[in-house]
């Protein structure tokens, strides 16, 4: 072994000096501070990128869409620059619900599904469970329901019935209902989606439940 560090210390040093001198000094002179700019780097990045998610947030609060829509894209040019520099750091699935909000506020309601729909797939922790879109039938009963989850599914709900698939729009509804029971809105986009697919009688019930509580 001590013959291999000597031949590699002959490839930096004709003298033969120790190898291991010659690597810390290296180390010391090159490796610390580029491993301290590319630290330093990645926090400004992650600065820049929280600070426009948070403008985003904001912004489709206020109904503010194309700012939130510039702010968004401008975070996600950042991630996808970056990303294999820094590995997993930043994860857009984490902005799924509010640009959801987004393109709902737009009137985009099929974009507004497909991210309420990987929202609701983060949320359960369900790798791609947004095949129940396309199976309803598939959808597990007795799924674990919170108050929590309610608000998510009920914007799911809006959504499919905007966008015209109110056998789909049922399904979340119901669940919605379920754990909120005193959601006027969720009841009422109920009963208009069993009204859509002709089902009046309990189009009709939905519509009571609906004028007998508020949200």
């Amino acid at each position: 072994m001590a013959e291999i560090w000597q031949w590699f210390g002959s490839l930096f040093n004709a003298e033969g000096r120790n190898l291991m001198v010659i690597v810390v000094r290296w180390v010391l002179a090159y490796a610390i501070p580029i491993v301290a700019v590319y630290m330093f780097i990645g926090h400004l990045i992650d600065r820049k990128i929280k600070r426009l998610e948070k403008r985003a947030r904001q912004a489709v609060g206020s109904g503010r869409h194309e700012e939130a829509l510039k702010a968004y894209a401008r975070s996600a040019f950042l991630i996808l620059m970056f990303r294999s520099l820094y590995g997993q750091r930043w994860s857009m699935d984490d902005w799924s619900e509010s640009l959801g909000d987004l393109f709902f506020g737009l009137g985009k309601y099929p974009t507004a599904v497909f991210f309420y729909t990987r929202a609701v797939s983060k949320q359960l922790g369900r790798d791609g469970f947004w095949t129940y879109l396309e199976n309803p039938a598939a959808l597990a009963p007795g799924l674990e329901i919170s108050v929590h989850d309610a608000p998510l599914y009920r914007k799911l709900g809006y959504s499919l019935l905007k966008s015209g698939c109110a056998e789909e729009a049922i399904i979340w509804l119901r669940r919605a209902v379920s754990s909120y029971e005193s959601s006027h809105g969720a009841w009422l986009a109920l009963s208009e989606a069993y009204e859509r697919i002709g089902n009046l009688q309990m189009a009709s019930e939905c519509k009571q439940r609906a004028d007998a509580v508020s949200d």
